[in-house]
Order: C-alpha cells, then sequence, then structure tokens
C-alpha cells in the first residue's frame, strides 16, 4: 500500500502472492486512485479514473506485465474504500480487533516519532491501521486506561518503550503496580476466580504467597493486564532486543507474537520479509546512488568544507525544483563528531563545538542553520524540520542520529569520526537514504545521497 502525501488519489494498494525464499512479489490484484490514465495494450482501451489492475495469462503470455489488465471501477473513492473493496472483491476476513497490539521502541526518540505518527491520520502507518480496522483505532500509551469494551470495539495500539517494560526493579515500575484502572479485566474479589486465572496465566503477579489463608489475589497492573491479553508486539529495532533481560522482559508478556523491524537483523532472528534497496529505489522511497567521498587531506576540516560545498549545491538544485513545482526541500548535513560533551573538548578529538565553531566562523554559516543534539544538548527537539521557517541545515551529533531519527531533508552525511561497528555505520547511512515524499524529482542529484568520511576506516 502506497499513497503520495501531496496527491490522495495518487494511491494504491496491491494484494500479491512471494513464493518462499523469494522476494519477487506476483501482483495479483491492484487497486489504483484516480491520478492517471491507464491503457490496456492489449484491447488498445485508454480511460483515467480509478481503476482496478488484475493478474491475467493472457497479458503474460503477451510479455507484458501480468497485472497489466484493468477495468475502471466506482467502488471505492479513497485510500480507505479502496482497501474495502480489496477485501470485499477477494473474500478477505481479517482477524478480529479485539487483540492488543503493542508496539515497543528502545528510545526516546524513536518513540516520540512513531507516536506523532499513529496519531496523524494522514500518515501511512495510521491509514494502514485505519483501513484494517474501518475507522476504529485507538492509540494508549502506558500511563493510559483502556477497558474491555474499548477492546471489543476499536484496535487498539499500545505504545510502550523497552526500557520501561524491563523489569530490573519491576515493583517500582508503574507498568507492573497495581492499578484500579485495569479491575475490569480481572475477577471480582473472589478466591476461587483468582486461583483459577493464575492457573491458566501462571505468570500473572500476586499478592500474598500460595498458601496464604486468603489465598492470593492478582494485582490489577498494565503488566498482567497485558499478559492476560496475550499481544501481538511490534518490535521497532528489533536487533537492540536480544539481551537475555529483553527477551525474558517481551515474552514475560505472554505476546501471541513478535514481528521484529530491522534494517541490521541480527543473526538470531528469523528473517521473513527481506526488502531489499533495490526495491526500495524502485519505490521511489530512497535516494540512490549513494556517492562516498573520503578526502585525502589529513585535517577533518577539509572533509567537512567539502560537504557544506555539496550541500550548497543541493540546495540550489532544490531551490530550482520548488521554482518548477511547488514542492519545498531543504537538504540537511548531519554531521558525526567523536565528542558532544561539555567537559569532552580538549583538542585531541573532534568535538561538536570545534564543528560549530568552524561551520560558522572560517565556513560562514549562519548559527541559526546549526544545531547539536545529544545527551546534554537536544538543540531540535520539537523542531519541525520539514517546515519553511526551520532554518537548519546542519546537525551536529556523536548518536543521537544513529537510530530511529527520521528526516527526508537529510542528504548528506559527514563522517568525522573511526566508526568500528558495520551494524551503526548502516545505521548512520540510513539516515540520509530516505527519499522525500516518496516521490523522486527528477534531478539527479536530488535523488542521490552523499557520504563525506574523514577516516579511511569510515568509508
Amino acid at each position: 500500500m502506497r499513497q503520495n502525501v501531496i496527491n490522495l488519489l495518487d494511491f494504491s494498494i496491491i494484494l500479491g502472492y512471494m513464493a518462499p525464499r523469494s522476494n519477487l512479489l506476483f501482483r495479483l490484484r491492484r487497486y489504483n486512485g484516480k491520478s492517471h490514465e491507464h491503457t490496456n495494450k492489449i484491447e488498445g482501451l485508454t480511460f483515467y479514473d480509478y481503476h482496478i489492475h488484475t493478474a491475467t495469462l493472457r497479458y503474460q503470455e503477451a510479455g507484458f506485465d501480468a497485472d497489466g489488465y484493468a477495468e475502471s471501477s466506482t467502488e471505492y473513492a479513497d485510500l480507505q474504500s479502496a482497501g474495502d473493496c480489496l477485501k470485499r472483491d477477494c473474500s478477505i476476513v481479517l482477524p478480529g480487533r479485539t487483540q492488543l497490539k503493542m508496539w515497543v521502541v528502545p528510545t526516546t526518540q524513536i518513540y516520540s516519532q512513531t507516536i506523532s505518527a499513529l496519531r496523524d491520520r494522514e500518515h501511512p502507518y495510521r491509514q494502514h491501521l485505519d483501513i484494517a480496522s474501518g475507522g476504529r483505532t485507538l492509540i494508549r500509551e502506558k500511563m493510559d486506561r483502556f477497558t474491555p469494551l474499548d477492546m471489543a470495539e476499536n484496535l487498539v495500539i499500545l505504545m510502550l518503550m523497552l526500557p520501561s517494560a524491563a523489569r530490573h526493579s519491576k515493583e517500582t515500575l508503574r507498568v507492573f503496580r497495581d492499578n484500579g484502572g485495569f479491575q475490569e479485566f480481572f475477577p471480582d474479589d473472589d478466591r476461587k476466580g483468582h486461583e483459577a486465572l493464575l492457573g491458566k496465566v501462571p505468570n500473572l503477579d500476586a499478592f500474598g504467597p500460595k498458601e496464604a489463608y486468603w489465598g492470593r489475589q492478582i494485582k490489577t497492573s498494565l503488566g498482567n493486564t497485558l499478559r492476560l491479553l496475550s499481544p501481538l508486539i511490534i518490535l521497532d529495532e528489533g536487533h537492540k532486543a536480544y539481551s537475555e533481560m529483553a527477551q525474558k522482559t517481551l515474552w514475560g508478556f505472554n505476546p501471541s507474537m513478535i514481528v521484529e523491524l530491522s534494517a541490521t537483523p541480527t543473526h538470531a532472528s528469523n528473517i521473513l520479509v527481506d526488502i531489499s534497496g533495490v526495491e526500495l529505489n524502485r519505490e521511489e522511497m530512497i535516494k540512490l546512488d549513494l556517492h562516498i567521498i573520503s578526502k585525502a587531506s589529513p585535517d577533518w576540516k577539509d572533509t567537512l568544507l567539502a560537504s557544506v560545498e555539496k550541500r550548497n549545491l543541493l540546495e540550489g538544485k532544490a531551490r530550482e525544483y520548488e521554482a518548477n513545482t511547488g514542492k519545498f526541500i531543504r537538504p540537511i548535513c548531519p554531521i558525526q563528531a567523536e565528542w558532544t560533551g561539555k567537559d569532552q573538548r580538549d583538542g585531541r578529538f573532534i568535538h561538536s563545538e570545534d564543528v560549530r565553531e568552524y561551520l560558522i566562523k572560517t565556513a560562514g554559516i549562519p548559527a541559526e542553520q546549526v544545531a547539536v543534539t545529544s545527551a546534554e544538548l537536544k538543540e531540535i527537539a520539537g523542531v519541525d524540520l520539514f517546515s519553511r521557517d526551520c532554518p537548519v541545515r546542519y546537525i551536529i551529533t556523536k548518536q543521537a542520529l544513529q537510530e530511529g531519527w527520521d528526516c527526508a531533508f537529510a542528504y548528506i552525511l559527514t563522517i568525522l569520526t573511526n566508526p568500528q561497528s558495520k551494524n551503526a555505520l548502516t545505521q548512520l547511512v540510513g539516515r540520509i537514504l530516505r527519499q522525500p515524499f516518496a516521490r523522486k524529482t527528477g534531478i539527479r542529484e536530488l535523488d542521490e545521497s552523499y557520504v563525506f568520511a574523514y577516516q579511511q576506516k569510515a568509508a
């Protein structure tokens, strides 16, 4: 499923088949929006309308796309009704909404971005969920209450950060504290009811030992509620959750399934879907080619200056693109320094303030165009980097943008460190690959990405 964020009538929902051990998707049906002309090449019929593609033997034998044949349709008029039409035409019955879905992330930054996307009805995440739920989607956080009625009538997504669920000191964590807000999921105050439920779900936390005179009473905590509901867990950046504690925590929720999302899965991952960069580029989701430039100069400032020059060139191209299309792009250059701490600037390592000072005093960059993000400084927190009014063009960091940071305006990565981890480097490069608006501009420089590396090992 995809939809253009500018033209909402430009969408496509695909029902396909992917054979085992293959990354090739055979399209069976394709429900397209009203955004372009279509011609059935065998019949010679051209029309401009909502239309449904169907795989046919005739088109395959003639050497055309298997689903090259299409018919116009009046059965839908937007993305959601197209999804409903596909389910109806193909007799697809989705699982009931009553199962809780937990979306688990590893960091505050990813948490903020994800919950913002899930609450935005224009975002593809939320659109997929609304199609599945018929528009009855509830997004909840760990301090929010939900009831059995909410579960029965809605698709409930609970956002949770993995450190919040880890049971290093479970009695002090709110997730596992007794909470009257979830009382409706548990038996009333009768001993037999509690003992029966503990027999079915033995890892529920309870007050009192088994041999206590009044029996054990189950805690009405969020943690116990999750164990009771056997949620489906969506685990973002799944490669970060393979420690013994993380795995114990996740499986301790009695999940029906754990679905990992990761660009760098571990060897222990059971990979079901592997989407290559070529496929993402074909769908216009990423910027390729990826150009890697390693400067021969021993001075890191030369590498930084080269990246500044490239970013300036891209901004010129972006202004031409805006003049022709009305679409705004402000190319951003993330820069990885060696240190960011206020007490770590000793001249031996490349510090974020060294980089900031060079950009402003030597390269002539206005101070408001340079931001630092670190454990101590969070100068882009709450900043809408996509806004025309935002001046930021350079973001200096050490590790804060390594995973989960998402800004399609990031085009140039400047690495002034000497990366030791292949996975960390892969994650870092991933910050500049996303294509703005998931649509190629047609300008080569704006459809590609760039890495400037100071240390030879980074290239």
